[in-house]
Protein backbone atom coordinates (compact mmCIF):
# COMPACT_ATOMS: atom_id res chain seq x y z
CA UNK A 1 0.00 0.00 0.00
CA UNK A 2 1.23 3.68 -0.42
CA UNK A 3 2.82 5.65 1.73
CA UNK A 4 -0.13 8.21 3.94
CA UNK A 5 -4.04 8.09 3.83
CA UNK A 6 -5.71 4.91 2.43
CA UNK A 7 -7.61 5.23 -0.83
CA UNK A 8 -11.53 5.38 -0.21
CA UNK A 9 -11.49 2.38 -2.22
CA UNK A 10 -9.44 0.56 -0.03
CA UNK A 11 -11.23 1.73 3.38
CA UNK A 12 -14.21 1.08 1.50
CA UNK A 13 -13.34 -2.40 0.81
CA UNK A 14 -11.06 -3.32 3.32
CA UNK A 15 -11.85 -1.85 6.38
CA UNK A 16 -15.59 -0.26 6.44
CA UNK A 17 -17.19 -3.61 4.75
CA UNK A 18 -15.50 -5.74 7.52
CA UNK A 19 -16.86 -2.71 10.74
CA UNK A 20 -20.12 -4.53 12.54
CA UNK A 21 -22.62 -2.01 12.70
CA UNK A 22 -25.80 -1.85 15.33
CA UNK A 23 -23.86 -4.11 18.47
CA UNK A 24 -24.56 -0.85 20.30
CA UNK A 25 -28.33 1.72 20.08
CA UNK A 26 -25.93 4.02 22.21
CA UNK A 27 -23.48 4.50 18.89
CA UNK A 28 -25.72 6.80 16.88
CA UNK A 29 -22.77 7.77 14.15
CA UNK A 30 -19.80 5.86 13.60
CA UNK A 31 -16.78 4.67 11.36
CA UNK A 32 -17.46 5.17 7.46
CA UNK A 33 -17.27 7.24 4.89
CA UNK A 34 -17.46 10.92 5.48
CA UNK A 35 -17.60 10.29 9.16
CA UNK A 36 -14.52 11.23 11.15
CA UNK A 37 -15.87 11.75 14.80
CA UNK A 38 -18.01 9.08 16.44
CA UNK A 39 -21.37 10.49 18.78
CA UNK A 40 -22.40 8.37 21.86
CA UNK A 41 -25.82 8.53 23.26
CA UNK A 42 -25.24 7.81 26.85
CA UNK A 43 -27.99 8.08 29.36
CA UNK A 44 -28.79 11.87 29.21
CA UNK A 45 -25.94 13.55 26.97
CA UNK A 46 -24.29 12.65 23.59
CA UNK A 47 -20.58 11.89 23.38
CA UNK A 48 -18.49 12.59 20.58
CA UNK A 49 -15.32 10.79 20.14
CA UNK A 50 -12.55 11.96 17.22
CA UNK A 51 -8.92 10.97 16.55
CA UNK A 52 -6.03 12.47 14.18
CA UNK A 53 -2.62 11.39 13.53
CA UNK A 54 0.57 13.52 11.92
CA UNK A 55 3.47 12.20 10.80
CA UNK A 56 5.77 14.69 12.45
CA UNK A 57 7.46 16.16 9.39
CA UNK A 58 7.66 19.64 11.54
CA UNK A 59 7.89 19.85 15.09
CA UNK A 60 4.19 22.00 14.78
CA UNK A 61 2.17 18.39 14.34
CA UNK A 62 1.42 18.01 17.57
CA UNK A 63 -0.09 21.58 17.58
CA UNK A 64 -2.00 20.75 14.22
CA UNK A 65 -3.38 17.56 15.24
CA UNK A 66 -4.64 18.77 18.41
CA UNK A 67 -6.87 21.35 16.23
CA UNK A 68 -8.16 18.61 13.75
CA UNK A 69 -9.24 16.29 16.50
CA UNK A 70 -11.33 18.99 18.24
CA UNK A 71 -12.17 20.93 14.93
CA UNK A 72 -13.85 16.86 14.23
CA UNK A 73 -15.68 16.93 17.59
CA UNK A 74 -16.66 20.73 17.01
CA UNK A 75 -18.34 19.36 13.86
CA UNK A 76 -21.00 17.45 15.39
CA UNK A 77 -21.87 19.81 17.59
CA UNK A 78 -20.19 18.94 20.43
CA UNK A 79 -17.52 20.99 23.03
CA UNK A 80 -13.68 19.29 23.41
CA UNK A 81 -13.21 18.26 26.83
CA UNK A 82 -10.49 15.92 27.14
CA UNK A 83 -7.83 14.83 24.64
CA UNK A 84 -5.63 11.88 25.09
CA UNK A 85 -2.41 12.17 23.22
CA UNK A 86 0.35 9.00 21.70
CA UNK A 87 3.83 9.52 20.80
CA UNK A 88 5.64 6.77 18.75
CA UNK A 89 8.97 7.97 18.32
CA UNK A 90 12.30 6.83 16.20
CA UNK A 91 15.22 5.87 18.41
CA UNK A 92 17.47 8.66 16.89
CA UNK A 93 14.37 11.75 18.28
CA UNK A 94 16.11 14.31 20.36
CA UNK A 95 14.84 14.87 23.71
CA UNK A 96 14.24 18.75 23.03
CA UNK A 97 12.33 18.21 19.88
CA UNK A 98 10.10 15.62 22.32
CA UNK A 99 9.75 18.66 25.08
CA UNK A 100 8.86 21.14 22.11
CA UNK A 101 6.54 18.92 20.82
CA UNK A 102 4.36 18.12 24.60
CA UNK A 103 4.78 21.94 25.50
CA UNK A 104 2.80 22.80 21.81
CA UNK A 105 0.25 20.11 22.31
CA UNK A 106 -0.27 21.19 26.00
CA UNK A 107 -0.09 24.73 25.19
CA UNK A 108 -2.76 24.35 22.26
CA UNK A 109 -4.96 22.24 24.10
CA UNK A 110 -5.49 25.35 26.77
CA UNK A 111 -5.91 27.22 23.86
CA UNK A 112 -8.92 25.11 23.02
CA UNK A 113 -10.31 24.69 26.85
CA UNK A 114 -9.18 20.97 26.65
CA UNK A 115 -7.61 18.99 29.15
CA UNK A 116 -4.95 16.54 28.26
CA UNK A 117 -5.98 13.30 30.16
CA UNK A 118 -3.53 10.95 29.09
CA UNK A 119 0.08 10.98 26.77
CA UNK A 120 1.39 7.84 26.66
CA UNK A 121 5.19 7.86 24.72
CA UNK A 122 6.90 5.16 23.06
CA UNK A 123 9.96 4.74 21.20
CA UNK A 124 10.52 2.04 18.14
CA UNK A 125 13.00 0.73 16.12
CA UNK A 126 10.07 0.61 13.48
CA UNK A 127 9.47 3.91 13.10
CA UNK A 128 11.57 6.36 11.35
CA UNK A 129 9.85 9.66 11.97
CA UNK A 130 7.77 10.02 14.98
CA UNK A 131 4.18 9.55 14.88
CA UNK A 132 1.40 11.99 16.98
CA UNK A 133 -1.87 10.74 17.91
CA UNK A 134 -4.34 12.78 19.52
CA UNK A 135 -8.22 11.33 20.86
CA UNK A 136 -10.16 13.95 21.68
CA UNK A 137 -13.55 13.39 23.81
CA UNK A 138 -16.32 16.12 24.02
CA UNK A 139 -20.30 15.70 24.73
CA UNK A 140 -23.10 17.37 22.70
CA UNK A 141 -25.13 20.44 23.93
CA UNK A 142 -28.54 19.26 25.24
CA UNK A 143 -30.29 21.72 22.92
CA UNK A 144 -28.04 20.87 19.83
CA UNK A 145 -29.03 17.94 17.99
CA UNK A 146 -25.13 16.35 16.11
CA UNK A 147 -25.24 17.25 12.44
CA UNK A 148 -25.27 14.46 10.11
CA UNK A 149 -26.66 12.27 12.85
CA UNK A 150 -30.09 11.45 12.60
CA UNK A 151 -31.44 8.24 13.09
CA UNK A 152 -31.05 6.01 10.35
CA UNK A 153 -27.52 7.08 9.40
CA UNK A 154 -26.72 3.68 11.25
CA UNK A 155 -28.99 1.80 9.54
CA UNK A 156 -26.74 0.59 6.76
CA UNK A 157 -25.60 -2.53 6.87
CA UNK A 158 -21.55 -2.99 6.99
CA UNK A 159 -21.31 -5.00 3.66
CA UNK A 160 -24.03 -2.40 1.73
CA UNK A 161 -22.77 0.00 -0.82
CA UNK A 162 -23.78 3.64 -1.03
CA UNK A 163 -25.58 4.87 -3.58
CA UNK A 164 -28.92 2.95 -3.44
CA UNK A 165 -30.37 5.15 -1.11
CA UNK A 166 -33.15 7.52 -1.81
CA UNK A 167 -31.23 11.39 -1.49
CA UNK A 168 -32.71 14.30 0.51
CA UNK A 169 -34.05 17.54 -1.93
CA UNK A 170 -30.61 19.43 -3.26
CA UNK A 171 -28.21 21.20 -0.78
CA UNK A 172 -25.58 23.58 -1.24
CA UNK A 173 -22.33 23.30 -0.10
CA UNK A 174 -20.73 26.20 1.96
CA UNK A 175 -17.36 26.42 3.11
CA UNK A 176 -15.85 28.44 6.02
CA UNK A 177 -11.95 29.49 6.70
CA UNK A 178 -9.57 28.19 3.60
CA UNK A 179 -8.15 25.26 2.70
CA UNK A 180 -4.96 23.70 3.17
CA UNK A 181 -4.01 25.71 5.84
CA UNK A 182 -2.02 22.85 8.18
CA UNK A 183 -0.22 22.10 4.99
CA UNK A 184 0.79 25.34 4.80
CA UNK A 185 2.18 26.08 7.92
CA UNK A 186 4.08 22.41 7.38
CA UNK A 187 5.69 23.83 4.85
CA UNK A 188 6.37 26.95 5.55
CA UNK A 189 8.47 25.71 9.04
CA UNK A 190 9.80 22.85 7.54
CA UNK A 191 10.79 23.94 3.85
CA UNK A 192 11.77 27.70 5.00
CA UNK A 193 15.39 27.63 3.69
CA UNK A 194 14.11 26.54 0.04
CA UNK A 195 10.95 29.49 0.10
CA UNK A 196 13.03 32.03 0.91
CA UNK A 197 15.09 31.90 -2.33
CA UNK A 198 11.71 33.50 -3.52
CA UNK A 199 10.03 34.74 -0.88
CA UNK A 200 10.37 37.24 1.93
CA UNK A 201 10.99 36.53 5.65
CA UNK A 202 7.64 38.58 6.19
CA UNK A 203 5.75 36.38 3.69
CA UNK A 204 7.27 33.18 5.31
CA UNK A 205 6.31 34.16 8.50
CA UNK A 206 2.85 35.10 7.38
CA UNK A 207 2.02 31.96 6.47
CA UNK A 208 3.43 30.13 9.45
CA UNK A 209 1.61 31.89 11.55
CA UNK A 210 -1.78 30.75 10.23
CA UNK A 211 -2.34 28.16 12.32
CA UNK A 212 -4.37 30.73 14.68
CA UNK A 213 -6.29 30.37 11.66
CA UNK A 214 -7.40 26.76 13.08
CA UNK A 215 -10.20 26.89 15.74
CA UNK A 216 -13.52 26.08 14.24
CA UNK A 217 -15.18 26.57 17.49
CA UNK A 218 -17.25 29.60 16.56
CA UNK A 219 -18.23 28.64 13.03
CA UNK A 220 -19.63 25.29 13.95
CA UNK A 221 -21.45 26.45 17.35
CA UNK A 222 -23.04 29.18 14.54
CA UNK A 223 -23.75 26.58 11.94
CA UNK A 224 -25.45 24.32 14.30
CA UNK A 225 -27.34 27.22 15.76
CA UNK A 226 -28.74 28.27 12.18
CA UNK A 227 -29.64 24.93 11.62
CA UNK A 228 -27.19 22.90 8.96
CA UNK A 229 -27.82 19.93 7.67
CA UNK A 230 -24.12 18.18 8.78
CA UNK A 231 -20.57 19.22 8.61
CA UNK A 232 -17.01 17.60 7.70
CA UNK A 233 -14.20 19.07 8.99
CA UNK A 234 -11.24 19.39 5.70
CA UNK A 235 -8.45 17.41 6.96
CA UNK A 236 -5.92 14.74 5.29
CA UNK A 237 -6.40 14.45 1.50
CA UNK A 238 -7.55 17.85 1.50
CA UNK A 239 -10.72 19.45 -0.18
CA UNK A 240 -11.25 17.15 -3.18
CA UNK A 241 -11.26 14.17 -0.47
CA UNK A 242 -13.32 16.15 2.18
CA UNK A 243 -16.26 16.88 -1.15
CA UNK A 244 -16.11 13.12 -2.17
CA UNK A 245 -16.95 12.02 1.09
CA UNK A 246 -19.43 14.34 2.17
CA UNK A 247 -20.77 13.40 -1.17
CA UNK A 248 -20.18 9.73 -0.50
CA UNK A 249 -22.51 9.77 2.52
CA UNK A 250 -25.20 11.72 1.32
CA UNK A 251 -25.42 9.00 -1.62
CA UNK A 252 -25.14 12.15 -3.99
CA UNK A 253 -23.05 13.62 -6.77
CA UNK A 254 -21.93 17.00 -6.28
CA UNK A 255 -21.00 20.36 -8.50
CA UNK A 256 -18.32 22.66 -7.01
CA UNK A 257 -16.55 25.70 -9.05
CA UNK A 258 -12.94 25.36 -8.52
CA UNK A 259 -12.79 29.36 -8.43
CA UNK A 260 -15.12 29.62 -5.34
CA UNK A 261 -12.69 27.52 -2.69
CA UNK A 262 -11.65 29.83 -0.33
CA UNK A 263 -7.84 29.72 -0.24
CA UNK A 264 -5.00 32.02 1.00
CA UNK A 265 -2.56 33.67 -1.81
CA UNK A 266 0.59 32.28 0.32
CA UNK A 267 -1.06 28.69 -0.36
CA UNK A 268 -1.25 28.81 -4.07
CA UNK A 269 2.12 30.14 -4.00
CA UNK A 270 4.18 28.10 -1.59
CA UNK A 271 2.36 25.00 -3.17
CA UNK A 272 3.15 26.05 -6.58
CA UNK A 273 6.99 26.17 -5.71
CA UNK A 274 7.15 23.48 -4.74
CA UNK A 275 4.54 21.80 -6.45
CA UNK A 276 1.98 20.50 -4.53
CA UNK A 277 -1.81 20.82 -5.14
CA UNK A 278 -3.28 22.25 -2.68
CA UNK A 279 -6.98 20.56 -3.11
CA UNK A 280 -5.56 17.53 -2.26
CA UNK A 281 -3.26 18.96 0.90
CA UNK A 282 -4.41 18.53 4.70
CA UNK A 283 -6.25 20.95 5.38
CA UNK A 284 -7.11 22.71 8.98
CA UNK A 285 -9.31 25.75 9.87
CA UNK A 286 -11.91 24.93 7.30
CA UNK A 287 -15.18 23.09 7.16
CA UNK A 288 -17.40 21.94 4.76
CA UNK A 289 -21.45 22.62 5.56
CA UNK A 290 -24.59 21.65 4.01
CA UNK A 291 -27.14 23.49 4.19
CA UNK A 292 -30.59 24.49 2.59
CA UNK A 293 -30.42 27.99 3.38
CA UNK A 294 -26.85 29.43 2.09
CA UNK A 295 -27.29 32.62 2.03
CA UNK A 296 -28.46 32.85 5.28
CA UNK A 297 -26.07 30.92 6.62
CA UNK A 298 -23.28 32.70 5.16
CA UNK A 299 -24.72 35.95 6.52
CA UNK A 300 -24.76 34.56 9.93
CA UNK A 301 -20.98 33.46 9.58
CA UNK A 302 -20.22 36.98 8.62
CA UNK A 303 -21.45 38.40 11.71
CA UNK A 304 -19.76 35.83 13.61
CA UNK A 305 -16.51 37.38 12.13
CA UNK A 306 -16.34 33.63 10.16
CA UNK A 307 -15.28 33.99 6.25
CA UNK A 308 -17.69 31.67 4.38
CA UNK A 309 -18.29 31.34 0.96
CA UNK A 310 -21.05 28.87 -1.25
CA UNK A 311 -19.03 26.55 -3.35
CA UNK A 312 -21.53 24.54 -5.05
CA UNK A 313 -23.91 21.82 -4.36
CA UNK A 314 -25.42 18.03 -4.13
CA UNK A 315 -26.54 16.63 -7.56
CA UNK A 316 -29.01 14.03 -8.10
CA UNK A 317 -27.31 11.11 -9.56
CA UNK A 318 -23.89 9.98 -9.54
CA UNK A 319 -22.02 12.93 -11.30
CA UNK A 320 -18.98 14.83 -8.83
CA UNK A 321 -18.01 17.40 -11.29
CA UNK A 322 -15.26 20.00 -10.61
CA UNK A 323 -15.69 23.49 -12.75
CA UNK A 324 -12.94 25.10 -13.65
CA UNK A 325 -14.04 28.05 -15.82
CA UNK A 326 -14.73 26.27 -19.13
CA UNK A 327 -13.47 23.16 -17.97
CA UNK A 328 -15.26 20.62 -16.48
CA UNK A 329 -13.54 17.53 -15.00
CA UNK A 330 -14.97 14.31 -12.87
CA UNK A 331 -13.76 14.49 -9.30
CA UNK A 332 -11.20 11.27 -8.66
CA UNK A 333 -11.43 8.74 -5.99
CA UNK A 334 -9.48 10.10 -3.46
CA UNK A 335 -6.22 8.31 -3.23
CA UNK A 336 -3.86 9.80 -0.65
CA UNK A 337 -2.41 13.20 0.69
CA UNK A 338 -0.87 15.19 -1.66
CA UNK A 339 2.10 16.63 1.04
CA UNK A 340 2.58 12.67 1.69
CA UNK A 341 3.57 12.18 -1.27
CA UNK A 342 5.59 15.10 -1.27
CA UNK A 343 7.68 13.90 1.47
CA UNK A 344 7.46 10.08 0.56
CA UNK A 345 9.90 11.68 -2.99
CA UNK A 346 11.77 12.84 -0.62
CA UNK A 347 11.59 16.19 -0.84
CA UNK A 348 12.34 17.28 2.29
Amino acid sequence: MKFGLLSERINRRSVFKNLTRNIREEVIAGAGSGEDCAVLALKDTHVACAVSSFTVFSKEAGRLAVFEAVGKVNTKGAEAVSATVSLILPEIFEEGDLRFITSDIDRTCKELAVQVAGFDTQVSGDVSRAIVTVAVTGYVNETAKPAGSEPGDKERSAGSEPGNEERPSADSLVITGHVALSSTVILANKCEDRLHERYSTSFIDDAKSFDRLLDVRTGTGCAQESGVKDMLLIGEGGVFTALWKIAEKHSSGLRVDLKKIPIKQETVEICNELDINPYLARSGGAVIMLTDSPDRLIEELYEAGIPAVCVGELTSGKDRVIINDDETRFLDLPGGDALNEFWASGAD
